[in-house]
């Protein structure tokens, strides 16, 4: 079993990630997504764990309730740990830049896709970042 991506997102925002989610199944990215969200268990750090390691990279939904939260924090202390790919999406603006970003996702280690414009054109970017186009 392997998934595309690991999806990252704060307890706060669980709804406003279905627009993404279908963005990117409609591209043929398979997304491994915690599904039951609560406090971090034994379980819950187990499943994490597990859909990391078989996810090809680790996607951040930034927001300010996931700068805040510990488990996003686990989420991509993990990523690093496995060193997967991490890809965070972020609304920057003539307001917010990569450099207002925290120093942690600020690393040259985190690509960033710009949500500004649409989530359809951050799920297209992702998935080009996910699955580059073959050489011609």
């Amino acid at each position: 079993m392997s998934a595309d991506g690991f999806l990252s997102f704060a307890n706060k925002d669980w709804h406003d990630i279905a627009p993404l989610c279908a963005g990117l199944a409609a591209r043929g990215i398979e997304l491994w997504i915690v599904t039951e969200r609560r406090e971090p268990s034994t379980r819950w750090h187990d499943a994490v764990r597990g859909g990391i390691e078989i996810a090809a990279a680790v996607i951040l939904v930034v927001s300010p309730a996931w700068v805040h939260s510990p488990p996003c924090a686990y989420e991509l202390g993990l990523a690093r740990g496995m060193r997967r790919p991490i890809i965070s999406l972020v609304e920057l603006s003539q307001a917010m830049t990569v450099s207002d970003l925290p120093s942690v996702l600020r690393a040259p280690d985190v690509e960033h896709v710009d949500a500004r414009h649409s989530i359809a054109h951050a799920a297209e970017e992702i998935a080009s970042r996910l699955r580059p186009a073959a050489p011609d």
